[in-house]
Parts: structure tokens; sequence; C-alpha cells
């Protein structure tokens, strides 16, 4: 536990680097046009859908949508 721990805070150092710059600069290496990335996973565990939002002292929203062409499977959980 200890050696994860140090692990994860040595990591969070880089926290600035974002996974599509990763992404970016595998696909440059292994000399790839386009890495693909199928898969979204997001989480609110703990929230309710319909008060995600509210419960930030934000607007309550009415209406969205979110449409990205190379995604396969959007799993959201709440």
């Amino acid at each position: 536990a200890q050696s994860l721990q140090q692990r994860l805070s040595q990591n969070l150092n880089h926290r600035d680097v974002s996974a599509i710059r990763v992404m970016r600069q595998l696909a440059q290496r292994q000399n790839v046009p386009a890495v693909p990335m199928p898969v979204v996973f997001t989480s609110a565990l703990g929230f309710e859908q319909d008060n995600f939002l509210a419960r930030r002292n934000l607007l309550k929203p009415v209406w969205g949508i979110s449409q990205t062409p190379q995604v396969w499977l959007d799993h959201q959980i709440y």
C-alpha cells in the first residue's frame, strides 16, 4: 500500500499532461495515424442523475446532448 501511495504521489506531479496528449505521442512513436478511443466511462456515483449539476450550485439542465463519432460505447453510471 505504501509503494502504491508513493507511486501515486509521484504520478500526480504529471497531472497536467492530458490523456489525449499521451495517446497522440504514443501514436506518433508507433507511426500510427490515429489512436482509436472507442470507450468513454463517466461516473457520477453518489449523485442523483437529475440533480447532478444542481448540487454544484449550477443551473438545472433542461436538455443535453453529447456526440463523439469515434466513440463506440459511452457508459454513464449514476
